[in-house]
């Protein structure tokens, strides 16, 4: 379900037309996804920072990088290195440095 959710949002967000329809859509997948953070398995956690990983090709925001510190504060172990990845490679892509 993680993984489909993302898969969404990407092609929602390479449509050529963004209407509030299309956002709509992409904030209720996020949503979907924010809620597998509080999931008990160390997996899921970990399967929704590869699909924010994933993401950062299409989408560098705030929104996206808050949506991850927010999930760094429920994670552990595999989750949290993989978290701490994922916003040191958004730092870097959101400075030029990429």
């Amino acid at each position: 379900m993680i993984e489909v959710c993302g898969n969404m949002i990407t092609d929602l967000i390479q449509q050529d037309e963004q209407n509030e329809t299309i956002k709509g859509q992409i904030d209720g997948f996020f949503d979907l996804l924010e809620e597998r953070v509080l999931d008990v398995n160390p997996y899921c956690r970990s399967k929704l920072f590869q699909v924010y990983w994933k993401l950062l090709r299409y989408l560098v925001s705030d929104v996206l990088l808050s949506k991850v510190c927010h999930s760094n504060s429920r994670s552990a172990d595999n989750a949290y290195v993989n978290c701490a990845f994922v916003v040191w490679k958004i730092k870097v892509v959101m400075s030029g440095g990429m």
